[in-house]
Formats: structure tokens, C-alpha cells, sequence
């Protein structure tokens, strides 16, 4: 359990150290524009789940 907790760590750090070093090296522009992008994505994967499960429990 502590290994796992460990490597969830060690993998969410990795991923914040990317996520900063990246906007220094792109430009904080196109970091906001990548963020917009992936918000609009999760926003319509978010809606077409909701809507499916809808279908499916209202067509009983």
C-alpha cells in the first residue's frame, strides 16, 4: 500500500513539474490555449457520458 501511495507521488509530482516547466518553456499563452482545449474535451466527454446514461436509463 505504501508503494503505491508512493509511485501515485512520485507520478502526480512528475506530472506538476512538467506541467510548470512546460508553461516556462512554451509561453503561459499557449498553456492557457492547451488548457482550454482539454476543458472543452472533457466538457463534451462529460456530456456525451451523461447523455448515454440517460438513454440507457430512461429507455426501460
Amino acid at each position: 500500500m505504501i508503494a503505491h501511495w508512493s509511485c501515485d507521488f512520485l507520478w502526480l509530482y512528475f506530472l506538476s513539474a512538467l506541467s510548470f516547466k512546460g508553461g516556462q518553456f512554451f509561453g503561459k499563452r499557449l498553456q492557457q490555449v492547451l488548457f482550454v482545449i482539454c476543458g472543452i474535451f472533457l466538457l463534451f466527454f462529460s456530456t456525451k457520458f451523461i447523455y448515454d446514461a440517460a438513454k440507457i436509463i430512461f429507455s426501460f
